[in-house]
């Protein structure tokens, strides 16, 4: 990915720290807080103030290069939109994150015909217990 393009596209100011931070959302497969990419940062001996990465992270949301959600610690996480729209499922146990492709488009197609009302974004988190922790759970009680 052109991260100096599509920057340049959202008429966003290129910057090595804005750059840098899309790099590192991208190598990640899971939601990222603001904190997470400043330890990293600071692990490669990058000068960023955290303040930075905050500010870059809601211009990235507004300008939908980013999906923002709550994460169960109470904080926001980020990861990069996908041109194929997911949906995480999280496991309540080991908390491994699952993406599944989004059945929305139907549910959006009837609101918009019977409601007029077209939805212009949405992300949902689905928490429960994943295969590996339920086989896991089934296990120890038939012991």
């Amino acid at each position: 990915m052109n991260w100096e393009n599509l920057l340049k596209d959202k008429k966003i100011k290129v910057t090595r720290a804005r750059i840098d931070i899309l790099k590192i959302l991208q190598e990640c497969q899971k939601s990222m807080t603001a904190e997470h990419i400043y330890s990293i940062f600071c692990e490669h001996n990058k000068d960023v103030n955290i303040s930075t990465i905050y500010r870059s992270l809601e211009l990235f949301e507004e300008k939908n290069i980013v999906d923002k959600v709550f994460l169960p610690e109470g904080v926001n996480g980020f990861s990069l939109k996908k041109d194929d729209h997911k949906h995480r499922l999280k496991c309540e146990i080991c908390n491994k994150e699952i993406l599944v492709h989004c059945p929305f488009k139907q549910i959006e197609e009837l609101i918009n015909s019977e409601a007029n009302f077209k939805i212009t974004d949405h992300s949902i988190t689905l928490k429960g217990i994943c295969e590996d922790c339920n086989d896991k759970n089934n296990k120890g009680k038939h012991n």
